[in-house]
């Protein structure tokens, strides 16, 4: 008997069967309904770019979104939300330049996420967007 003997056993999950299939780099498990198991593959609740110019969010973009501004300070762009408790989750990969958050009614940046913060999470309440930085 070896030192570490394995006491958990990871083939199923909530009574599920997970695939043999080893994850890459950046996978999470995934429910696949036409093989009924959980296996490895992209996250549909999570966007990861490189930004070529504004990035303009909507209702039905994800909610996290992991954004490399490409070298150039970029804009990101709140949508005008239809209800309350929209949220967002946006962090800047490369803080050497800033990613500006800005309201879909035009003005200045709401918030900048540079090299003193890198992530906001952006809530609308119904009337307003509130956003905390970290």
């Amino acid at each position: 008997m070896s030192a570490y003997t394995p006491i958990i056993n990871a083939r199923r999950l909530q009574g599920r069967t997970v695939a043999t299939t080893a994850p890459t780099h950046g996978q999470v498990l995934v429910w696949n309904g036409n093989t009924s198991q959980w296996e490895p593959g992209q996250s549909q609740a999570t966007n990861r770019e490189t930004l070529a110019g504004t990035k303009t969010l909507t209702a039905s973009s994800p909610c996290y979104h992991f954004l490399n501004p490409g070298g150039a300070h970029r804009d990101v762009v709140l949508p005008d939300p239809a209800a309350a408790d929209m949220r967002f989750v946006i962090k800047n990969l490369d803080p050497t330049y800033n990613l500006n958050i800005k309201e879909s009614s035009g003005g200045g940046a709401v918030e900048t996420l540079g090299a003193t913060y890198r992530i906001a999470e952006c809530i609308h309440d119904g009337t307003a967007w509130h956003i905390e930085t970290r």
